[in-house]
Formats: C-alpha cells, sequence, structure tokens
C-alpha cells in the first residue's frame, strides 16, 4: 500500500529466489532475494545510478559493476555498499584509476592515468596520493616523489632533455631548495620556483 511493487518468487511469507522488486519512487531492483533481502546476483537502478553484480544481505558485497548518472563508472570489489578491494574507477572527466580501493576511496597501490598521458603510479590513501610515487609526463618528463596527505616534499625530477632535479617538490615541478644537473655536468644548488 506504499506503492512498491514485488513480482517474483515467494517462500515461507519472504522474497525468497528470483525476483523483481519496483519501489513507488521509481528505483528498482532485479535478482536474486533471500528472506526479503537483495541476496545473489542482481541489478539496481537508483536515480540514473545503475548496478549489476553480487549482493549479500541488502548491500553491495563481492564483484559488480556501478555506473554513476554523472556518467563515472566503477568496475571492481565491492564491501558493505562501497568499493572495497581491486578494482578500476573511469571518471566522467576522463581521468582513470586502476588499483586499490579501501572504503569507497583509492587505497595502497594504484595508478591514475589522465587523458593527456599524464601518469601517475604510486601508493593512495583516503583518495589522495600518499607515499612513493612516479608520475611520467606525456612530454617524457618523469617525476618520482613523497607524497605525504596529498602534498608532495621531495624528489627526483627528470626532463625529457635529461637534465636531473634533486629536492623540494610543488605539485608537479620543482620549487624551493634543490639540486640541478644539466648535461654539460653543470650542478646548480639554490631556490627553484
Amino acid at each position: 500500500s506504499n506503492g512498491d511493487k514485488y513480482i517474483g518468487v515467494w517462500n515461507n511469507g519472504k522474497y525468497n529466489g528470483k525476483g523483481t522488486y519496483t519501489h513507488s519512487d521509481g528505483r528498482k531492483y532485479v535478482g536474486e532475494f533471500k528472506d526479503n533481502m537483495k541476496h545473489g546476483k542482481g541489478a539496481s537502478i537508483s536515480f540514473g545510478n545503475v548496478y549489476i553484480g553480487e549482493w549479500h544481505t541488502n548491500k553491495k558485497n563481492g564483484k559488480g559493476t556501478l555506473t554513476r548518472a554523472n556518467g563515472d563508472k566503477y568496475v571492481g570489489e565491492f564491501k558493505n555498499d562501497k568499493s572495497h578491494g581491486k578494482g578500476a574507477y573511469t571518471y566522467s572527466n576522463g581521468n582513470k584509476y586502476v588499483g586499490g580501493f579501501g572504503w569507497g576511496k583509492p587505497y595502497g597501490l594504484g595508478t591514475l592515468t589522465y587523458p593527456n598521458g599524464d601518469k601517475y603510479v604510486g601508493e593512495w590513501k583516503n583518495n589522495q596520493q600518499h607515499g612513493k610515487g612516479t608520475t611520467t609526463f606525456h612530454n617524457g618528463d618523469k617525476l618520482i616523489v613523497e607524497v605525504k596527505a596529498g602534498q608532495k616534499t621531495n624528489g627526483t625530477y627528470t626532463y625529457a632533455d635529461g637534465r636531473k632535479y634533486q629536492g623540494e617538490i610543488n605539485d608537479k615541478s620543482p620549487h624551493g631548495k634543490g639540486i640541478m644537473t644539466f648535461l654539460d655536468g653543470t650542478v646548480k644548488s639554490g631556490i627553484w620556483a
């Protein structure tokens, strides 16, 4: 009488087996049920978000694919409705992250590739670069860096032309105290901006 509708297998007065549950607000689940809960394989549509995969006691658990209304897409492992384990997240802006996830955020080792060809391979914590990592830029430059809570600290920046900088880093370039080694062997230390 709330407008929700179930069509499917009943057993012991509960949804058990394959069925379709449609909510009055338009959300829909098609798949397996156990004791009135989504359990097993199934697909849900909820306000433009589509999930196809495994369920356990009404939550996304196991392997699945989540396509969001904004165009983002995650393919991988879930735990208690969150991306958790190994997976790939493609953002609507073209960025793609492949690696570990912890409770819905990039965590552990992972690779973030940008549409322009830049690529970061390294450690993540709480959706931020954290720990050791390497960024390879589309122009051939390479940055090896230590990152703490999303802030780059010290690293080595090797230019495509062979120059090499070691020292403080700000975002994607030398910034602060460092040493630059030029192609002719000349070494200069100083403050870089």
